[in-house]
């Protein structure tokens, strides 16, 4: 009943906003992911605003609250959405669109997925079950030529749509300056964490996320006790998870960071300890050690599905147990040779520019010009 009612006010607006004009100068960016501007939109956003051609740019960016009244009022930004959908020159998407996905797309209107994340471990999109078709897209901006395959089979896309731009929030990490005031934000926001090993523990969802909340529970007191003072515990779910706590207020060296950017992490942390998150080729850049930890390994085969060899993938030990992690990190038994070989496999480009080639293959879009294929 939600679906349908969701698509009646879909369509219904489309077809009231169909014959108005295409602003040829606006650039509407859609996000369910946030609560404001953040990542690649950010860099986007502010890029395009810098260049001071006279560009409209809307931000509709509101994150889903999968309550009675958070539905009511998405419904209300589905409204907004596919007006200034029917109304842009280009439209930029971090995540699955659902009016996109159901109206009938302006010829002069283009469709630019930047995926929030910066390539994919776990099967998405068309590649699972889903409660809306994904169409009408007509291109993806990726890391590198790695992800052309998996993102065109996610998006039910030709190879020759999936463009090797870089990702743009990635311009963060290979920043020095950045990184640096970063890690002094944190040090002033935390300063039991100066001077102290920093463990960052950031998994993915279990389950749907959006309607379905599911993850799995590490044992992070048991780990800190292990570890004993030399670390401080740092953990931060996936979005779809911002209001999980894994309940260590008491301690003030298990820290719930779930509001802060992920790259704020970054700049502070000396090991990443993921599953089958993103999260892990960003990290990569960093060459410093990642850990695995998989419990349920084959069941998240079974249930989900992965687009590689997850035992020749994982850029570091897979451990299937708190103790095998606490033995890891002891022993120092990490294998950053594989961090290094996954930035290298991935990441077609490593200057810091990925940004500027975003922003101008989307002014070539906006000029009518002819995609440049990288």
């Amino acid at each position: 009943m939600e679906k349908i009612i969701a698509l009646l006010v879909v369509k219904l607006t489309s077809l009231l906003t169909r014959f108005i004009p295409i602003n040829k100068k606006k650039i509407v960016f859609i996000s369910y992911f946030e609560t404001h501007l953040t990542g690649n939109f950010k860099l986007i956003s502010d890029e395009l605003k810098k260049r001071n051609k006279g560009y409209k740019i809307v931000h509709l960016i509101r994150k889903f609250d999968n309550t009675l009244f958070g539905k009511f009022i998405y419904l209300l930004n589905f409204v907004m959405q596919t007006y200034h959908i029917n109304t842009s020159s280009a439209v930029l998407l971090d995540g699955n669109n659902f009016p996109v996905c159901n109206i009938k797309k302006k010829e002069e209107t283009t469709i630019i997925q930047i995926w929030h994340a910066c390539g994919a471990v776990k099967k998405f999109g068309c590649d699972i079950s889903r409660r809306f078709k994904i169409r009408n897209y007509d291109y993806v901006y990726v890391a590198g030529e790695e992800f052309q395959k998996t993102f065109s089979t996610a998006f039910n896309m030709e190879k020759d749509k999936i463009l090797k731009l870089g990702v743009a929030k990635t311009d963060i990490l290979y920043n020095k300056d950045t990184m640096e005031k970063y890690r002094q934000q944190m040090y002033k926001r935390y300063p039991q964490i100066k001077g102290k090993k920093v463990l960052l523990y950031a998994p993915t969802f279990r389950g749907d996320g959006v309607f379905d909340k599911k993850y799995v529970q590490l044992d992070l007191s048991y780990i800190y006790q292990e570890l004993e003072e030399d670390y401080v515990l740092l953990y931060k779910m996936h979005p779809f998870l911002h209001d999980i706590s894994l309940g260590h207020e008491n301690n003030e060296s298990i820290i719930n960071v779930n509001h802060l950017d992920i790259y704020e992490l970054f700049s502070v942390s000396d090991i990443l300890v993921s599953d089958y998150s993103a999260v892990i080729f960003d990290f990569s850049i960093l060459e410093k050690p990642i850990i695995l930890y998989a419990p349920d390994l084959e069941e998240y085969k079974a249930k989900r599905g992965l687009y590689y060899d997850y035992e020749e993938l994982a850029p570091g030990p897979i451990c299937y147990t708190k103790e095998d992690m606490v033995r890891v990190i002891k022993n120092e038994d990490y294998q950053v040779e594989k961090v290094r070989q996954m930035k290298e496999r991935f990441f077609d480009h490593q200057d810091g520019q990925s940004t500027e080639r975003v922003v101008n293959e989307i002014e070539r879009v906006l000029q009518g010009g002819k995609v440049v294929r990288w």
